[in-house]
């Protein structure tokens, strides 16, 4: 094992158990964690489902604070992590790939907002969708 594995999973191993004993709220140990790791990140390292999975136990918590049910704030977080990954070439990995895939090709890769206009207007329908008509009960 090298000392950077044994480093990576040491932050992982304390992160579990700030995450277990709650004595540091779980949106810091989050934040921390993320801050460690920053100086091992390459550009696919922190796209949607990075986030997605950052953010489940700070989701988790908050669920079981306001007692409601999980799903009600778990969707809406998967959601915005989709939604809010078309909007960046860090977002998603499939952008990054192609980004890459044409910077060593000779072409320009894309830039960090270059996906800014169409994942907006993809963004704000898929919010307006959820909002509106995602909240109807099925009829199936």
């Amino acid at each position: 094992m090298t000392p950077q594995i044994a480093l990576v999973l040491g932050i992982l191993g304390l992160s579990l158990v700030l995450f277990v004993t709650e004595r540091i709220r779980m949106d810091v140990v989050a934040l921390l964690v993320l801050a460690a790791l920053a100086g091992f990140s390459n550009p696919a390292f922190m796209n949607n489902i990075g986030v997605a999975a950052l953010l489940l136990p700070v989701v988790m918590d908050v669920a079981r604070r306001l007692g409601r049910p999980p799903s009600r704030l778990l969707m809406p977080l998967a959601y915005g992590s989709l939604l809010g990954g078309l909007t960046t070439l860090i977002g998603t990995p499939p952008n990054l790939l192609v980004s890459q895939a044409l910077d060593e090709n000779g072409f320009e890769p894309f830039g960090l907002f270059d996906f800014t206009a169409v994942g907006g207007v993809v963004m704000v329908a898929g919010v307006l969708f959820v909002a509106v008509i995602g909240r109807r009960p099925s009829t199936l």
